[in-house]
């Protein structure tokens, strides 16, 4: 008899060690998941590929700034620096918008926005005028 209520009381105790909370899926709940957390991913643009980069690598293989063609945009939640991150080249530019003084901002470039435009617009007036012209080349 002792026996049974032994047995009795284990397999009930182990029936209600199952019925417990089971654990929600850690991507449906609304607990932070680490440090970084994700703004967006944007287009590079026009002056992301002109950005005047410190060290680049000396790899002839390596990914460049200019093969960039999406930006990662990250915060860190302890310090509040925001980063973007070029989706190959791996370049990353930063601002601490609580700092004084920020190292390396405004980020320096080979050519502004305007500079980018000019250019473009010059190239595009020297083709139609080529292509205006039908008179053969010797």
């Amino acid at each position: 008899m002792r026996t049974i209520r032994v047995l009795l009381l284990l397999t009930t105790a182990i029936v209600l060690a199952g019925c417990g909370e089971m654990a929600s899926n850690v991507a449906d709940s609304n607990e932070p998941h680490g440090r970084y957390g994700g703004v967006g991913i944007y287009g590079a643009g026009k002056v992301w590929s002109h950005l005047k980069v410190a060290d680049e690598s000396t790899d002839p293989n390596a990914a460049t700034i200019k093969d960039d063609d999406a930006v990662i945009v990250v915060v860190d939640s302890k310090t509040g620096e925001v980063r973007e991150c070029g989706n190959y080249s791996g370049y990353c530019t930063n601002i601490q918008p609580w700092a004084k003084f920020v190292a390396g901002t405004p980020v320096k470039v080979t050519m502004h926005a305007a500079d980018i435009e000019d250019s473009n617009t010059s190239a595009a007036t020297v083709t139609e005028n080529a292509s205006d012209d039908p008179s053969p080349k010797p």
